[in-house]
């Protein structure tokens, strides 16, 4: 399972608790967070935390949105509007990530040709 966007690891814990017991890849561009995730996976012999960047459909560097609460950081600016008021979408910091293609993730790590991706969001937006 290739977790994009593991944040600090919910979406890899919750499909243990489902009964999931294959491999578990995630992707994390967030430093603080990416630390919290490769925590959370170092207890599990079956999941790998790949180094900090973002899956993109090409390769570079970019600018990272590090918000109050790490789960609303972002690569885009939160809407002003939208986020009035609401300080967990607070931007704290600017960071610059490496962004990857799946191809070059997969080419590096070695990962096998069957991927499925997912993502904690798809989970909570259903």
């Amino acid at each position: 399972m290739l977790d994009v966007g593991g944040n600090e690891g919910q979406y890899g814990l919750w499909l243990r608790e489902i009964g999931y017991r294959g491999q578990v890849i995630s992707i994390e561009p967030e430093r603080e967070s990416h630390a919290a995730l490769v925590r959370t996976a170092g207890k599990d012999g079956r999941w790998r935390v790949l180094l900090r960047w973002r899956w993109v459909p090409l390769n570079g560097v970019a600018e990272f949105n590090v918000a109050r609460n790490s789960q609303c950081s972002s690569f885009f600016q939160p809407e002003a509007a939208v986020v009035r008021g609401i300080s967990d979408f607070e931007i704290i910091e600017r960071r610059q990530v490496r962004m990857a293609t799946l191809a070059s993730v997969v080419s590096e790590y070695g990962i096998g040709p069957t991927i499925s991706t997912s993502s904690w969001m798809s989970r909570v937006s259903r």
